[in-house]
């Protein structure tokens, strides 16, 4: 209560207010609107960026969400990684992020792995990473990226021609929203391939309640 009271208050002594960010969604802009008192949406100016120019044009791989399809992508992530390719993995539970990291190991144990997740967030060497992902990486030259949603938003990785595939392993519940699974899958900005790899659980409960 404390922390909202203090959002609100400094919402309504500012004299402008910029939101912006690729996800921006309604629910954002309404709670900014109750915060400052702003109901009726007064004195308010959308801004639209839609220079094609700037979009990637990609296209996702969907596994069937089930015990089958998860060995099939498991499968073509080992495929990349015997290959040598520098790969990226989404999870959206620590369990899973501690599998993968564990399946890659054991084939290639020499290999350089970055995990982050619940455990592993709080170590020097997730924290330098969160704080300069490219930089880290230039430095460091992992092999693999994996990671849980212990890795928020605002944390993006840009770095060019590194990042050979990403791969996302998604087993919901209602702590998880479709704007979380996005923000993961996207994380990886530019990798090589155009195709990203998608395993969603079947009958997955997103906890979105929005139009998306």
């Amino acid at each position: 209560e404390e922390v909202i009271d203090s959002i609100r208050f400094f919402c309504r002594q500012a004299s402008k207010i910029i939101a912006s960010d690729a996800d921006l969604a309604y629910l954002t802009v309404r709670a900014i609107r109750i915060l400052t008192g702003n109901t009726a949406a007064t004195g308010e100016t959308l801004v639209i960026n839609d220079d094609a120019s700037a979009l990637v044009e990609r296209a996702a791989k969907v596994y069937e969400g089930n015990s089958n399809g998860l060995a099939q992508m498991d499968l073509a992530l080992l495929s990349d990684w015997a290959d040598g390719k520098v790969v990226a993995v989404y999870t959206s539970t620590r369990v899973e992020s501690i599998r993968i990291s564990s399946m890659l190991k054991t084939q290639r144990e020499d290999a350089k792995i970055l995990l982050v997740n619940r455990d592993t967030s709080h170590t020097k060497e997730a924290q330098d990473f969160i704080a300069s992902p490219d930089a880290w990486i230039a430095a460091n030259k992992p092999d693999a990226i994996i990671y849980s949603p212990s890795l928020g938003t605002g944390v993006d990785v840009s770095i060019k021609d590194y990042v050979d595939s990403v791969f996302a392993v998604i087993q919901v519940g209602e702590w998880t929203t479709t704007f979380d699974v996005l923000q993961g899958f996207e994380r990886v900005r530019t990798p090589k391939s155009a195709t990203r790899h998608l395993w969603i659980q079947e009958r997955a409960i997103f906890g979105a309640s929005d139009e998306n």
